[in-house]
């Protein structure tokens, strides 16, 4: 099936642009995500696409066993929650914000540990840069909503009703240190881990930039 051909990677090819495509097409259409089965759609791809490159790079095949259960118990518990009427069941949310956080945090320091050791700038080394630092807003999204979960007064401007796309704006507005102050975290925890995710968005592209930079000027010497 065509489908399965695009997921194919081999032993050393790790595409990370297919799995940017996936995170961009998730990013830029939050709204759409209502649909259930578009969700579901492109959590099957997201889950697929990063079990794949992670079996490329990891050494360890227990760490990729508990991946993919972290990613089975994720996928059945959002289907269970995106099939019903009502997806406010709080520790359904809960657990399934915990697994997804896990298995991003983890495909998160594989993919860049993985993207640190290259010896060449590519395309593709770029690509991968760019899936960590989405994930990046994704995972803190994610922890933001962990939060909202056990104080709804958490955020302001935010309900149960519509925290799940919000928080992820607010995510990304923190990451990119842009703060229009639509959104605001009001207690100690939500504010401390805005500040961190502040922190990580000024210093991840700096580090990336410096080390694709020398990377760079190692192949001009060798050149």
């Amino acid at each position: 099936m065509e489908w399965q051909k695009w997921l194919r990677l081999k032993r050393g090819e790790h595409h990370y642009t297919k799995l940017l495509i996936v995170l961009l097409f998730a990013f830029f259409t939050p709204s759409l995500l209502n649909a259930w089965l578009l969700r579901m759609v492109i959590a099957i791809l997201f889950l697929s696409l990063n079990l794949i490159i992670l079996k490329t790079i990891l050494t360890s095949s227990i760490t990729l066993q508990v991946l993919k259960t972290l990613a089975v118990l994720f996928f059945l518990i959002d289907l269970f929650l995106a099939a019903r009427e009502s997806s406010y069941e709080r520790w359904f949310l809960l657990a399934s914000a915990i697994f997804q956080s896990s298995f991003i945090g983890v495909s998160i320091l594989a993919i860049g540990q993985d993207l640190f050791q290259k010896t060449k700038v590519t395309a593709e080394v770029l690509r991968g840069a760019i899936c960590v630092y989405l994930m990046i807003g994704f995972l803190w999204g994610i922890a933001f909503k962990i939060i909202c979960l056990f104080d709804s007064n958490a955020f302001s401007n935010i309900t149960l009703e519509n925290y799940i796309y919000k928080l992820n704006y607010f995510s990304f507005i923190t990451l990119t240190t842009v703060g229009y102050g639509d959104i605001t975290p009001q207690n100690h925890i939500a504010m401390s881990l805005a500040n961190v995710e502040a922190i990580i968005g000024q210093l991840f592209p700096a580090i990336v930039i410096a080390r694709l930079v020398g990377l760079y000027e190692a192949e001009k010497r060798e050149d």
